[in-house]
């Protein structure tokens, strides 16, 4: 069992270890961080910067607290649009914590979330066309593959193609 912990400074030096500890688990999937991101005073300061643009409703930040109350992974909602109320979503599991459900029910929480607390109809979600465990954790979330985005997210140097799925949470 997971639960959703909105990201607070309170949350930086776990949050911190978390990122350190993944960071090269992370990296076969998304762009690397720039190296002074890891650093605490660095992480206060990206979370402090993103408490900014949730204030201003363009950006919520999660945290995934397992039974243990560690951080077993993140999750964003981003690119809001306050007239469609459509939003993207992103996730990362920590690598000790794959394979144990988590990211289906971050998908599932978040879900949620957005259609009660934040009132949003649509989620739109990217992942790497060879990423098949993020595109069946959507899938079994309701979320559709749309469109094939050629060449569209940096990964390794080069651009890869991304699909892309929706949601409609009405």
């Amino acid at each position: 069992m997971i639960l959703l912990k909105e990201l607070t400074v309170g949350y930086a030096e776990k949050l911190l270890d978390f990122e350190q500890e993944n960071r090269t688990y992370f990296e076969q999937f998304v762009p690397p961080r720039e190296e002074g991101y890891y650093f605490k005073e660095s992480v206060i300061s990206s979370i402090l910067e993103m408490q900014k643009s949730r204030n201003d409703n363009k950006y919520y930040l999660y945290l995934l607290i397992n039974e243990k109350q560690q951080i077993a992974g993140r999750i964003n909602v981003y690119n809001i649009d306050g007239e469609t109320l459509e939003a993207e979503i992103g996730y990362r599991i920590g690598l000790r914590f794959t394979g144990m459900g988590y990211a289906s029910e971050a998908v599932r929480l978040i879900s949620r979330e957005t259609k009660e607390v934040l009132g949003l109809k649509r989620l739109k979600a990217l992942t790497l066309s060879f990423n098949g465990a993020s595109s069946r954790v959507l899938e079994k979330n309701g979320f559709m593959e749309g469109e094939t985005l050629e060449r569209h997210l940096p990964f390794n140097g080069l651009m890869h193609d991304a699909k892309v799925y929706y949601k409609n949470l009405i």
